[in-house]
């Protein structure tokens, strides 16, 4: 696949003097929109089940959470579709580190920092009710630098860690190609448990099974596995049918696999993510669709989307029990959509007023660069 002159990358910023620039593909984009918002249905899913004993919109988003799936194999690909150039490089560690680190930290500190402030007017006006159920609640520095098991102040920074644990396996691919057996230590362990164990509860398992050999970790190479093949490999129309059509059916073949069984999980939607993805792919490469902005953008805010839903969702669940102390079949399903249309339109407003401003500001202060393209 050649490289073209436009510059934007998945929301990654590029150096032109490190690599060439990637064509923004804006069907990836578009599924990591519906990826996040598919993770936000999912909450509210929950939400609605424990609070009301009724299944939102028929349950079809029971299983919504394989929306991290998606991501985390999407993650895989976008690395290597960005940074493959980097590999081999030891040069380039500190321009790729400083770049991960902006995309992941900056936003992600700030969301915490409003709902630590919430935190801080809820203790003062309701000391005795709330303020002792938040007292130990407060962020630390594992939950500030996203640590393995850290505390997460916000329930979906789990799987940051996962992402920034990624990042670090790539880099070391960076200083030099001969650590390929770092990376593929990891992945040899992860594909063991998830061979060898079934149930994973949080708290209760060592952070070997629970977090380094975790098999969720191997979403991310299936994932870099459709990037590598994406870059070196012209895609033919049957194949992105196949996979396609391959993906779907593997996806509905599995039945509902649990939350907790991350074996599964890989075996199920990690795979099915993946093919899934190199039928969009296929689609891309073969038709370089022109999606509506509506949709790119809401793919821009993914992340946005990710971080803000569940403080959105607590304020949103507060409010909605009192206008509806008991279940209404239309009500409640329809202010459920509503959250998700404003949780949406304010991730879109917020990355273009707030996020894309700060990435360029940080990467223009904190990458070494000769020429600097556009983050998009």
């Amino acid at each position: 696949m050649s490289s073209v002159k436009q510059p934007a990358s998945l929301s990654e910023p590029i150096l032109a003097a490190d690599m060439p620039a990637r064509q923004q593909l804006q069907t990836i984009q578009a599924v990591r929109g519906v990826a996040a918002l598919v993770v936000v249905a999912f909450h509210l899913t929950q939400f609605i089940d424990g609070t009301y004993g009724e299944a939102l919109w028929f349950g079809v988003f029971e299983r919504g959470f394989a929306g991290v799936d998606f991501f985390f194999v999407i993650s895989g690909f976008v690395i290597v579709y960005t940074s493959q150039a980097y590999i081999g490089r030891p040069e380039t560690l500190r321009t790729y580190l400083t770049k991960r680190a902006i995309r992941v930290y900056p936003i992600y500190w700030l969301t915490i920092a409003i709902m630590t402030l919430l935190m801080g007017v809820s203790l003062l006006l309701r000391p005795n009710g709330v303020g002792k159920v938040i007292t130990n609640r407060w962020p630390g520095l594992d939950t500030i630098l996203l640590t393995p098991h850290h505390h997460a102040l916000n329930i979906v920074s789990w799987s940051l860690s996962h992402e920034l644990f990624f990042y670090l396996l790539f880099a070391c691919l960076i200083i030099s190609r001969k650590l390929w057996v770092i990376p593929a230590f990891f992945l040899v362990g992860c594909i063991y448990m998830a061979l060898t164990r079934q149930l994973y509860v949080d708290g209760q398992t060592s952070i070997w099974a629970y977090f380094w050999f975790n098999p969720l970790n191997a979403e991310f190479a299936l994932g870099a596995l459709a990037g590598y093949g994406f870059l070196h490999h012209t895609i033919v129309k049957w194949e992105g049918i196949g996979a396609a059509a391959l993906g779907l059916v593997w996806l509905y073949s599995f039945g509902d696999t649990p939350n907790e069984f991350f074996g599964e999980r890989l075996l199920h939607y990690g795979v099915a993510s993946m093919l899934i993805l190199i039928a969009v792919l296929a689609y891309e490469h073969l038709r370089r669709p022109r999606l509506p902005q509506w949709i790119v953008r809401t793919g821009d805010a993914s992340y946005l989307i990710y971080l803000i839903h569940t403080p959105l969702l607590l304020l949103f669940t507060r409010l909605l029990t009192r206008v509806f102390p008991t279940y209404s079949a239309v009500g409640v399903p329809l202010a459920c959509f509503a959250l998700i249309i404003v949780v949406t339109y304010l991730s879109i407003l917020t990355h273009r007023l707030i996020e894309k401003p700060l990435m360029r500001y940080l990467s223009a202060r904190l990458i070494p660069r000769k020429k600097a393209v556009a983050i998009n």
